[in-house]
């Protein structure tokens, strides 16, 4: 799940890609195919200064699921929305508007004042909604 994020955090779609297919290895086959499950079982647990703790297979089939789940809402949500658009309402369905979100790394000091307001009009209202 922290990986997801990162990967949505830092925009890096090949990321929640990967996450998702060693995910799914490990859903469909345990450790065996998975080279994130065996470079943890073979590499890094054997180095750790604690002895391994068995945990049964049906627990981490639940955990190795819910992994899929986000990895891969992750990655669709690359594909089906950009992280910097604004949307809006549009003929039934929510669609980008002209402008998107943020300003360009050289956009002048005005467009930079704007755009914060608009980022702090958001959190007073997504906190609003939230907490009351």
């Amino acid at each position: 799940m922290v990986l997801s994020a990162v990967a949505l955090a830092l925009q890096q779609p090949w990321l929640a890609i990967v996450l998702a297919i060693g995910f799914l290895l490990r859903v469909i086959s345990g450790p065996k195919l998975s080279p994130l499950a065996l470079l943890a079982s073979r590499v890094i647990v054997p180095r750790l200064p604690w002895p391994p703790r068995m945990v049964a297979g049906p627990p981490k089939r639940f955990a190795q699921t819910i992994g899929l789940a986000f990895s891969l809402a992750a990655a669709l949500l690359f594909y089906a929305f950009s992280l910097s658009g604004v949307y809006q309402p549009r003929d039934g369905i929510f669609a980008e508007t002209e402008g998107g979100g943020t300003s360009p790394v050289d956009a002048p000091r005005e467009v930079r004042a704007r755009e914060a307001e608009a980022a702090l009009a958001w959190y007073k209202t997504i906190t609003v909604d939230a907490f009351g």
